[in-house]
């Protein structure tokens, strides 16, 4: 793979929040626009734009499985801060809104929800000194 490709994909999938345009991409690894085009897509099979939505996708599918954020803060720590055009892209790639595979994957995990990652250490000690409590009765 071309060096600048790989730099490019590794900026991408580190930044997802950043409204990134083909344009910016390619003043990124310092060529033209419509060199960067042609670079990529042999590189890759799929145009930038396809590509960032699917690395998007991904991601929004990892943290609605592992995690309690919010669906529209996934959005927004993807990239995509409108929910609708969010929810739209979600289904069209996995066949369900965001909040349908949440609740679906978790039916067929058929195991406890994730710690939720947003609490406090107090809340998590609490939780914890809470398991630890032995009912004697």
């Amino acid at each position: 793979m071309d060096g600048r490709i790989f730099n490019i994909k590794q900026k991408l999938s580190n930044d997802l929040g950043h409204h990134w345009s083909v344009c910016e991409m390619a003043e990124t690894v310092d060529i033209s626009e419509p060199h960067f085009i042609r670079l990529f897509r042999r590189c890759l099979d799929a145009t930038p734009a396809d590509y960032l939505t699917s690395l998007r996708m991904e991601r929004a599918q990892t943290l609605l499985e592992t995690t309690f954020i919010r669906v529209k803060e996934i959005a927004v720590r993807i990239g995509i801060p409108n929910e609708s055009q969010f929810t739209r892209e979600f289904k069209k790639r996995f066949g369900s809104t965001p909040t349908q595979h949440r609740r679906q994957y978790w039916e067929s995990e058929q195991s406890a929800p994730p710690v939720a990652q947003e609490s406090s250490p107090e809340q998590r000690n609490s939780a914890l000194r809470a398991e630890m409590i032995i009912d004697f009765d």
